[in-house]
């Protein structure tokens, strides 16, 4: 009862870290979707409407991980939500399994997928068109999901250490945590590259070759 008590507070305290994490890029990822989208748009009615849809992408990937978690959700459905900050959707290459994710993991998962497109924008070329690719595949013996995020960059670039913020904290939390997996992350003259690997008993609903 007592460790159930921790880690209870923990995850609470955790929550209470992201959303205040969360706040503080709010204004930094709408700012960057507005320039985006202005930049594209002839007329103040297609400014407002792409702007306005990037928004609601934005609404509708929190609400889905919440309003969604107890009955599970797809894995393609839980990234496509979580990548709704990203203004270029015709630019996401993604091919993962059929799977069902597990309530529990559902939230986890799309904290991932937000904070890697929220970097993409940030940080990366995400806004000049830049196709992010998601790549994901069962390893292991069908033991093991593997999902590998890829962004593209043709410039000549030293590879460098990764600062380790609250973002950096928050995904290998969410990931080793909270799923029981692992990740990696590169960045070299190829690009950046993200990979996680999960075991299927975190994340799974059901075995993914029932559907």
């Amino acid at each position: 009862a007592a460790i159930q008590k921790k880690r209870a507070a923990e995850t609470r305290q955790l929550l209470h870290r992201e959303m205040v994490h969360r706040l503080g890029n709010s204004l930094t990822v709408l700012s960057s979707i507005y320039q985006i989208c202005s930049r594209r748009a002839a007329t103040k009615d297609e400014l407002d409407q792409s702007f306005l849809s990037r928004i609601a992408a934005m609404g509708q990937a929190n609400r889905m991980s919440i309003m969604e978690a107890e009955q599970g959700v797809l894995l393609d459905r839980v990234i496509i939500g979580a990548l709704g900050v990203l203004p270029l959707q015709d630019d996401i290459l993604l091919d993962v399994p059929p799977m069902m994710i597990r309530s529990e993991a559902v939230m986890p998962l799309s904290l991932v997928f937000n904070e890697l497109a929220t970097n993409a924008l940030k940080y990366g070329k995400a806004e000049l068109g830049v196709r992010v690719s998601i790549q994901g595949r069962v390893v292991q013996d069908d033991s093991e999901l593997e999902i590998e995020w890829i962004e593209p960059d043709n410039r000549v670039v030293e590879p460098k250490p990764f600062n380790e913020g609250f973002g950096s904290r928050l995904l290998r939390t969410m990931i080793a945590g909270r799923l029981g997996g692992r990740c990696e992350r590169f960045l070299d003259a190829n690009g950046f590259r993200f990979v996680m690997v999960l075991p299927l008993t975190q994340v799974a609903a059901m075995h993914w070759e029932s559907l």
